[in-house]
């Protein structure tokens, strides 16, 4: 998980932080197959990166972190052992995650 301090900006909601990256990258940008107040940056059938976005009073944080969406594919890696589910979590799902967040850090249309 990447935590990506972007200042403050109260206006950003999960809708515009959306648009953002549907605006800006190449991969499909969905709030389904997901829980809680996150939102997927799909790469492809196996990584993907979740994002949240958390507002403090001084500053806007969106956490990133590796995910691997299809729920049969986490199954299955857990079903062989958690060892293949953190290779895959761990390698190109995390490596995923620092992408995005270092796109997060240097897109402007997150600072306004």
């Amino acid at each position: 998980m990447v935590n990506v301090n972007i200042g403050h900006n109260p206006g950003l909601t999960q809708e515009k932080a959306m648009e953002i990256c549907k605006k800006h990258l190449q991969f499909e940008v969905t709030t389904q197959k997901v829980w809680g107040n996150y939102f997927l940056v799909i790469r492809d059938n196996l990584v993907s990166a979740a994002i949240k976005i958390k507002q403090k009073d001084d500053r806007t944080i969106l956490e990133v972190r590796g995910y691997i969406h299809e729920f049969y594919m986490r199954f299955l890696l857990i079903l062989f052992g958690f060892i293949p589910y953190y290779i895959v979590w761990l390698g190109p799902a995390a490596k995923f995650a620092k992408e995005i967040s270092k796109f997060i850090e240097t897109c402007p249309d997150f600072k306004t």
